[in-house]
């Protein structure tokens, strides 16, 4: 929902978003703030579902990533198969994360075993806010990219992006 009242708030100033394939792009840029571009960048994976039409898999995805954002934003594969009937076995499971990571909505991260040992625990991680942007900031670097971090004299470009 809050993805929903961000877009809103986007339209109420007048500022036009648009998705292109995993990059969000913003018009006017001296409209958006650097707390509108924090907002953006906490919700990408919503508004960029809300804005691309929906398919089948993009469908999948987005169910997938609004359950483990219920569960917290981690999930493993076996509490994954253990919380849907549609991830019938392990290998699915783990599949369908390994998808979500191949498509930047998370990572995997592996924690400590304890003391007792054990086999590790792949846990994947929704991405939150954290910035994931690998654009690089040097404009030579980036012929039609913007990274919104590396950017700080104010700009009259027509469009920014994420």
């Amino acid at each position: 929902m809050r993805a929903a009242q961000l877009l809103a708030d986007l339209t109420r100033l007048g500022i036009r978003l648009e998705a292109h394939g995993d990059r969000l792009r913003y018009s006017p840029r001296s409209a958006v703030t650097p707390e509108l571009v924090d907002r953006m960048k906490a919700h990408k994976p919503e508004l960029l579902a809300m804005l691309q039409p929906e398919g089948d898999e993009s469908r999948e995805r987005r169910q997938l990533v609004e359950l483990i954002q219920r569960k917290g934003g981690t999930m493993t594969p076996r509490a994954l198969m253990r919380s849907s009937r549609h991830w019938a076995t392990a290998t699915d499971s783990e599949a369908a994360l390994e998808d979500l990571a191949k498509s930047g909505y998370g990572r995997w991260v592996i924690p400590p075993t304890s003391t007792k040992g054990g086999r590790p625990t792949r846990v994947f991680v929704l991405n939150g806010s954290a910035d994931v942007d690998t654009t690089p900031t040097k404009p030579s670097k980036n012929s039609s990219c913007v990274n919104v971090d590396g950017v700080n004299a104010p700009s009259d470009d027509d469009w920014g992006e994420l």
